[in-house]
């Protein structure tokens, strides 16, 4: 719960509705028939289309399902436990988003200690990583590569504005990936595609990660992603926005 007996889905709900000054916001929620009936009447309050799936648990199920179920021309998927903290974060994104070359956006997610949890994605040999995880968000070491906007390969889906009809036509996650590497795919599916996914540290929120559900990754999923995008990430030379002089173990811009 994220304070008393609210959950981490209200505070996420909550925190949009306060404080985001864009005015334009439909908002679509996929239930897996797991909130609690006085929760599911608090959140339906939020004025909500309600998307309840009876599946087991796959992430890129949902996201497609809540995609399929929404009106508007620009998508952004965001996990429930992401709780909103910059008011324009939804103008600051769009503002690369709407750009044609552009595919995914993302934005700079924080502990509630404001240590970075995500700052973009960068693919080494070991799969992906975070780029300065659990550096504080201040931190002025890593070539101030966190505090400006950046093309990476891939941003995570936990927070990530695109365009409807990019979305579509990439043919959205594959569900393939229930757990883990399912915004990664779909990121270097964009690149393939021809689009930047990119970084913005101009909108901040605080990711309570992995509260709402166990970030094991399956090694199944690893040697999934890595036999249908080793041979992309060799034809490309390795991750193009990671100098390879850099440390090749932790993606930090150090050496």
């Amino acid at each position: 719960m994220a304070d008393g007996q609210r959950s981490h889905l209200e505070n996420c709900l909550d925190s949009i509705v306060t404080h985001s000054t864009y005015p334009q916001i439909e908002l679509v929620v996929v239930d897996g028939f797991d909130l609690p009936p006085d929760t599911l009447d608090r959140v339906k309050a939020f004025g909500i289309e309600l998307v309840r799936c009876d599946e087991p648990f796959n992430f890129s199920r949902r996201i497609n399902a809540g995609v399929q179920h929404s009106q508007g021309e620009v998508v952004m998927i965001l996990n429930d436990d992401i709780e909103i903290t910059t008011p324009d974060w939804l103008e600051s994104m769009l503002e690369l988003c709407q750009q044609a070359e552009i595919g995914a956006v993302g934005a700079k997610l924080l502990f509630p200690n404001d240590h970075i949890q995500h700052a973009g994605v960068i693919i080494l040999d070991a799969g992906p990583g975070h780029v300065f995880y659990n550096l504080h968000r201040d931190d002025s070491n890593a070539l101030l590569a966190h505090l400006s906007n950046r093309n990476y390969l891939c941003v995570t889906g936990a927070c990530m504005m695109v365009r409807r009809a990019v979305f579509d036509q990439v043919n959205g996650l594959d569900e393939i990936f229930p757990l883990s590497y399912n915004d990664v795919d779909f990121c270097l599916k964009l690149h393939q595609a021809g689009y930047r996914n990119v970084y913005t540290p101009f909108v901040e929120l605080i990711h309570y990660e992995s509260v709402s559900r166990d970030c094991t990754v399956l090694p199944a999923e690893l040697a999934t992603f890595k036999a249908r995008w080793q041979p992309y990430l060799d034809a490309l030379g390795g991750d193009p926005y990671y100098n390879p002089n850099f440390n090749q173990v932790s993606p930090t811009f150090t050496f």
